[in-house]
Protein backbone atom coordinates (compact mmCIF):
# COMPACT_ATOMS: atom_id res chain seq x y z
CA UNK A 1 0.00 0.00 0.00
CA UNK A 2 2.97 2.46 0.99
CA UNK A 3 4.54 1.91 -2.03
CA UNK A 4 1.41 2.73 -4.55
CA UNK A 5 0.83 5.62 -2.28
CA UNK A 6 4.93 6.73 -3.28
CA UNK A 7 4.52 5.80 -6.62
CA UNK A 8 1.46 7.86 -6.78
CA UNK A 9 2.81 11.15 -5.54
CA UNK A 10 5.95 10.46 -7.44
CA UNK A 11 4.29 10.47 -10.50
CA UNK A 12 1.95 13.97 -9.36
CA UNK A 13 5.23 15.55 -8.53
CA UNK A 14 6.61 14.79 -11.77
CA UNK A 15 3.86 16.36 -13.72
CA UNK A 16 3.80 19.48 -11.56
CA UNK A 17 7.67 19.79 -12.61
CA UNK A 18 6.98 18.92 -16.12
CA UNK A 19 4.64 21.72 -16.40
CA UNK A 20 6.69 24.31 -14.36
CA UNK A 21 9.65 23.21 -16.54
CA UNK A 22 7.42 22.94 -20.18
CA UNK A 23 9.24 25.30 -23.12
CA UNK A 24 6.73 28.46 -24.29
CA UNK A 25 5.04 27.91 -27.42
CA UNK A 26 6.62 31.27 -28.31
CA UNK A 27 10.04 29.28 -28.36
CA UNK A 28 9.46 27.15 -30.44
CA UNK A 29 8.27 28.92 -33.24
CA UNK A 30 10.46 29.54 -36.43
CA UNK A 31 12.47 32.60 -36.82
CA UNK A 32 13.08 34.09 -40.20
CA UNK A 33 15.81 36.29 -41.31
CA UNK A 34 16.79 38.36 -44.65
CA UNK A 35 19.98 39.83 -46.03
CA UNK A 36 19.70 43.86 -45.76
CA UNK A 37 22.69 45.64 -47.47
CA UNK A 38 22.89 49.48 -46.84
CA UNK A 39 22.08 50.90 -50.38
CA UNK A 40 24.48 52.93 -52.15
CA UNK A 41 25.01 56.73 -51.32
CA UNK A 42 27.23 57.64 -54.52
CA UNK A 43 26.42 57.04 -57.95
CA UNK A 44 28.53 56.99 -60.82
CA UNK A 45 29.62 60.21 -62.46
CA UNK A 46 29.20 58.74 -66.02
CA UNK A 47 27.00 56.44 -67.34
CA UNK A 48 27.70 53.95 -70.27
CA UNK A 49 25.91 52.45 -73.34
CA UNK A 50 25.40 49.03 -72.44
CA UNK A 51 22.70 46.62 -70.27
CA UNK A 52 23.45 44.14 -67.53
CA UNK A 53 21.38 41.19 -67.13
CA UNK A 54 21.75 39.33 -64.03
CA UNK A 55 20.75 36.09 -64.33
CA UNK A 56 19.67 34.18 -60.79
CA UNK A 57 21.94 33.09 -58.78
CA UNK A 58 23.06 29.32 -58.03
CA UNK A 59 23.93 27.79 -55.02
CA UNK A 60 26.40 24.10 -54.24
CA UNK A 61 24.21 21.87 -52.43
CA UNK A 62 24.64 22.55 -48.78
CA UNK A 63 23.79 25.94 -49.43
CA UNK A 64 20.62 25.37 -51.08
CA UNK A 65 16.76 25.81 -49.40
CA UNK A 66 15.91 28.47 -46.55
CA UNK A 67 18.06 26.58 -43.68
CA UNK A 68 20.72 28.50 -41.84
CA UNK A 69 24.14 26.38 -41.70
CA UNK A 70 26.72 26.75 -38.79
CA UNK A 71 30.04 25.01 -38.29
CA UNK A 72 30.39 23.51 -35.00
CA UNK A 73 33.98 22.25 -35.50
CA UNK A 74 36.60 21.44 -37.98
CA UNK A 75 34.46 18.53 -39.74
CA UNK A 76 31.20 19.41 -38.54
CA UNK A 77 28.31 21.26 -40.20
CA UNK A 78 24.81 21.26 -38.92
CA UNK A 79 22.00 23.60 -39.77
CA UNK A 80 19.45 25.66 -37.35
CA UNK A 81 16.13 24.13 -36.95
CA UNK A 82 14.30 27.39 -35.40
CA UNK A 83 16.34 30.32 -37.46
CA UNK A 84 15.70 30.45 -40.97
CA UNK A 85 16.44 32.57 -44.07
CA UNK A 86 13.09 34.22 -45.48
CA UNK A 87 13.99 32.77 -48.90
CA UNK A 88 17.07 31.07 -50.52
CA UNK A 89 20.09 33.17 -49.78
CA UNK A 90 21.29 33.29 -53.80
CA UNK A 91 18.07 34.51 -54.41
CA UNK A 92 18.89 37.52 -52.18
CA UNK A 93 22.34 37.90 -53.56
CA UNK A 94 21.41 38.16 -57.09
CA UNK A 95 18.46 40.59 -56.06
CA UNK A 96 20.99 42.67 -53.66
CA UNK A 97 23.13 42.62 -56.76
CA UNK A 98 20.77 44.06 -59.17
CA UNK A 99 19.48 46.74 -56.84
CA UNK A 100 23.00 47.70 -55.62
CA UNK A 101 23.92 48.24 -59.63
CA UNK A 102 21.16 49.61 -60.60
CA UNK A 103 21.60 52.45 -57.73
CA UNK A 104 24.56 52.80 -58.43
CA UNK A 105 23.36 54.38 -61.96
CA UNK A 106 26.28 53.07 -64.42
CA UNK A 107 24.49 51.55 -67.09
CA UNK A 108 21.94 53.45 -69.71
CA UNK A 109 19.91 50.58 -71.07
CA UNK A 110 19.42 49.50 -67.10
CA UNK A 111 19.53 46.41 -65.02
CA UNK A 112 17.34 43.25 -66.39
CA UNK A 113 16.73 40.21 -64.10
CA UNK A 114 13.77 38.88 -66.62
CA UNK A 115 13.36 37.95 -70.07
CA UNK A 116 11.93 41.09 -71.39
CA UNK A 117 12.46 40.07 -75.51
CA UNK A 118 16.22 42.52 -74.93
CA UNK A 119 18.95 41.04 -76.04
CA UNK A 120 21.73 42.44 -73.68
CA UNK A 121 25.32 43.58 -73.94
CA UNK A 122 26.36 41.31 -71.35
CA UNK A 123 25.32 39.09 -68.24
CA UNK A 124 26.28 37.65 -64.88
CA UNK A 125 26.41 34.15 -63.50
CA UNK A 126 26.78 34.15 -59.71
CA UNK A 127 27.29 31.00 -57.29
CA UNK A 128 27.15 30.82 -53.63
CA UNK A 129 29.78 28.31 -52.64
CA UNK A 130 29.35 29.37 -48.95
CA UNK A 131 27.74 31.17 -46.26
CA UNK A 132 27.46 29.77 -42.76
CA UNK A 133 28.34 30.94 -39.03
CA UNK A 134 31.41 29.64 -37.34
CA UNK A 135 30.28 28.49 -33.75
CA UNK A 136 33.83 27.12 -33.03
CA UNK A 137 34.96 29.00 -29.29
CA UNK A 138 37.63 31.92 -29.51
CA UNK A 139 36.84 31.66 -33.64
CA UNK A 140 32.99 32.98 -33.98
CA UNK A 141 32.77 34.81 -37.26
CA UNK A 142 30.53 34.44 -40.60
CA UNK A 143 31.74 33.48 -43.91
CA UNK A 144 30.57 34.27 -47.53
CA UNK A 145 32.34 33.19 -50.74
CA UNK A 146 30.80 33.88 -54.43
CA UNK A 147 32.11 33.16 -57.25
CA UNK A 148 31.11 35.87 -60.07
CA UNK A 149 31.26 35.50 -63.58
CA UNK A 150 30.95 38.22 -66.23
CA UNK A 151 29.93 37.73 -70.02
CA UNK A 152 29.74 39.98 -72.99
CA UNK A 153 27.30 38.80 -76.13
CA UNK A 154 28.80 39.90 -79.39
CA UNK A 155 26.87 42.48 -80.74
CA UNK A 156 26.94 40.81 -84.41
CA UNK A 157 26.70 37.10 -84.31
CA UNK A 158 25.18 37.17 -80.46
CA UNK A 159 28.19 34.71 -79.20
CA UNK A 160 28.94 34.71 -75.63
CA UNK A 161 32.51 35.13 -74.57
CA UNK A 162 33.76 35.17 -70.56
CA UNK A 163 35.81 38.11 -69.93
CA UNK A 164 35.78 38.02 -65.92
CA UNK A 165 35.69 35.21 -63.41
CA UNK A 166 36.48 36.04 -59.88
CA UNK A 167 35.85 34.27 -56.25
CA UNK A 168 35.47 36.38 -53.62
CA UNK A 169 36.12 34.96 -50.23
CA UNK A 170 35.20 37.36 -47.00
CA UNK A 171 34.99 36.69 -43.92
CA UNK A 172 33.50 39.20 -40.87
CA UNK A 173 34.34 38.43 -36.81
CA UNK A 174 31.28 37.82 -34.67
CA UNK A 175 31.34 38.68 -30.90
CA UNK A 176 29.45 35.34 -29.84
CA UNK A 177 28.00 32.46 -30.87
CA UNK A 178 24.17 33.52 -31.40
CA UNK A 179 22.49 34.06 -34.56
CA UNK A 180 21.70 37.24 -34.14
CA UNK A 181 25.18 38.34 -34.37
CA UNK A 182 25.66 35.77 -37.30
CA UNK A 183 22.58 37.77 -39.11
CA UNK A 184 24.67 40.92 -38.48
CA UNK A 185 28.13 40.00 -39.53
CA UNK A 186 26.47 38.35 -42.83
CA UNK A 187 24.92 41.75 -43.80
CA UNK A 188 28.57 43.33 -43.47
CA UNK A 189 29.90 40.65 -45.38
CA UNK A 190 27.60 41.46 -48.20
CA UNK A 191 27.92 44.97 -48.02
CA UNK A 192 31.87 44.37 -48.34
CA UNK A 193 31.17 41.88 -51.47
CA UNK A 194 29.02 44.66 -53.48
CA UNK A 195 31.78 46.86 -52.85
CA UNK A 196 34.31 45.05 -54.13
CA UNK A 197 32.14 44.00 -57.14
CA UNK A 198 31.82 47.40 -57.95
CA UNK A 199 35.38 48.64 -57.61
CA UNK A 200 36.89 45.60 -59.75
CA UNK A 201 33.65 45.72 -62.75
CA UNK A 202 33.84 49.18 -63.01
CA UNK A 203 37.43 49.40 -65.57
CA UNK A 204 36.09 46.30 -67.47
CA UNK A 205 32.81 48.05 -68.16
CA UNK A 206 34.60 50.94 -69.43
CA UNK A 207 36.63 48.91 -71.45
CA UNK A 208 33.72 46.98 -73.09
CA UNK A 209 31.81 50.53 -73.35
CA UNK A 210 33.92 51.43 -76.42
CA UNK A 211 32.75 47.80 -78.37
CA UNK A 212 29.19 49.40 -78.19
CA UNK A 213 29.62 52.70 -79.46
CA UNK A 214 26.68 53.37 -81.82
CA UNK A 215 29.30 55.03 -84.35
CA UNK A 216 31.50 51.47 -84.06
CA UNK A 217 28.28 49.57 -84.21
CA UNK A 218 27.52 50.82 -87.72
CA UNK A 219 30.48 50.75 -89.13
CA UNK A 220 30.94 47.24 -88.44
CA UNK A 221 27.91 46.56 -90.04
CA UNK A 222 28.75 48.30 -93.28
CA UNK A 223 31.45 46.18 -93.20
CA UNK A 224 29.74 42.89 -92.97
CA UNK A 225 26.82 44.04 -95.32
CA UNK A 226 30.05 43.30 -98.19
CA UNK A 227 30.85 39.83 -96.92
CA UNK A 228 29.36 36.70 -98.34
CA UNK A 229 26.62 35.26 -96.01
CA UNK A 230 27.09 32.27 -94.30
CA UNK A 231 25.15 29.04 -94.82
CA UNK A 232 22.96 29.79 -91.64
CA UNK A 233 20.23 31.89 -93.56
CA UNK A 234 19.81 34.67 -90.96
CA UNK A 235 23.05 36.51 -90.21
CA UNK A 236 22.04 38.55 -93.89
CA UNK A 237 18.87 39.86 -91.90
CA UNK A 238 21.38 40.04 -88.46
CA UNK A 239 23.65 42.26 -90.56
CA UNK A 240 20.61 44.58 -91.46
CA UNK A 241 19.74 44.64 -87.89
CA UNK A 242 22.82 45.87 -86.98
CA UNK A 243 23.15 48.91 -88.73
CA UNK A 244 19.67 50.38 -87.24
CA UNK A 245 20.64 49.35 -83.45
CA UNK A 246 20.74 52.31 -81.24
CA UNK A 247 23.39 52.72 -78.67
CA UNK A 248 21.76 49.49 -77.09
CA UNK A 249 21.74 46.47 -78.79
CA UNK A 250 18.38 45.33 -79.08
CA UNK A 251 16.01 42.84 -80.91
CA UNK A 252 12.26 42.14 -81.70
CA UNK A 253 13.40 38.42 -81.11
CA UNK A 254 14.25 37.00 -77.56
CA UNK A 255 17.98 35.66 -77.17
CA UNK A 256 18.27 32.07 -78.31
CA UNK A 257 21.77 30.15 -77.32
CA UNK A 258 23.48 28.34 -79.74
CA UNK A 259 22.77 25.29 -81.56
CA UNK A 260 19.07 25.79 -80.51
CA UNK A 261 16.71 26.00 -83.57
CA UNK A 262 13.63 28.32 -83.68
CA UNK A 263 10.71 26.64 -83.12
CA UNK A 264 7.63 28.99 -84.58
CA UNK A 265 4.86 28.77 -82.52
CA UNK A 266 2.22 27.82 -85.57
CA UNK A 267 2.70 27.60 -89.26
CA UNK A 268 0.64 28.71 -91.90
CA UNK A 269 1.47 28.96 -95.84
CA UNK A 270 2.30 32.71 -96.76
CA UNK A 271 1.45 33.67 -100.35
CA UNK A 272 3.97 35.91 -101.75
CA UNK A 273 3.36 38.13 -104.65
CA UNK A 274 5.35 36.38 -107.12
CA UNK A 275 3.42 33.33 -106.51
CA UNK A 276 0.24 35.64 -106.59
CA UNK A 277 1.46 37.33 -109.84
CA UNK A 278 2.30 33.51 -111.39
CA UNK A 279 -0.93 32.20 -110.50
CA UNK A 280 -3.05 35.52 -112.35
CA UNK A 281 -1.18 34.64 -115.38
CA UNK A 282 -2.16 31.06 -115.54
CA UNK A 283 -6.16 32.00 -114.50
CA UNK A 284 -5.60 34.43 -117.84
CA UNK A 285 -4.23 31.82 -119.98
CA UNK A 286 -6.69 29.25 -118.90
CA UNK A 287 -9.85 31.98 -119.79
CA UNK A 288 -8.35 33.15 -122.93
CA UNK A 289 -8.24 29.05 -124.30
CA UNK A 290 -12.22 29.17 -123.69
CA UNK A 291 -13.55 29.07 -127.19
CA UNK A 292 -16.34 32.17 -127.03
CA UNK A 293 -19.88 32.08 -126.62
CA UNK A 294 -22.95 32.33 -129.09
CA UNK A 295 -26.09 33.62 -127.47
CA UNK A 296 -27.98 33.02 -130.36
CA UNK A 297 -27.70 29.31 -130.28
CA UNK A 298 -28.83 29.22 -126.44
CA UNK A 299 -31.25 26.97 -126.39
CA UNK A 300 -35.00 27.56 -124.63
CA UNK A 301 -36.16 26.17 -121.66
CA UNK A 302 -39.86 25.80 -120.15
CA UNK A 303 -40.59 24.83 -116.57
CA UNK A 304 -42.56 21.80 -115.89
CA UNK A 305 -46.48 22.42 -116.19
CA UNK A 306 -46.28 26.05 -117.27
CA UNK A 307 -47.70 27.01 -120.56
CA UNK A 308 -45.54 29.52 -122.33
CA UNK A 309 -47.77 31.89 -125.00
CA UNK A 310 -46.00 32.71 -128.16
CA UNK A 311 -48.90 35.09 -129.52
CA UNK A 312 -48.18 38.06 -130.95
CA UNK A 313 -49.58 41.39 -129.87
CA UNK A 314 -50.00 44.26 -131.97
CA UNK A 315 -49.25 47.61 -129.51
CA UNK A 316 -49.54 49.93 -132.37
CA UNK A 317 -53.22 50.35 -131.64
CA UNK A 318 -53.31 50.23 -127.92
CA UNK A 319 -53.71 53.75 -126.68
Amino acid sequence: MRTCVRVLMICVVSAMLMGCVSIPRDELQVVRYSLDATPVTSTADTTLPLTLQIIPFQANAQQRGERILFRAGPQRMDYYFYHRWIVSPEKMLSDALAENLQEWNLFAGGILQTETGIIPTHEVYGRLNKLYAVNIRNQYKAVLEITLTLIRIEPATYEKTIIYQWTYPIEVERDDNRVDSFIESANLAVEEWLSRVRSDVRPIFESEAALFRPDLLEQAGDQRLHQEAPDEGEDGSRRLLLRRLPAMPTHDRPYRPQGVAAQPAFSRPVRTSEAADSTATEADSLVEDLPPLDFDELPEFEEDGVETDTTEVDTSQVE
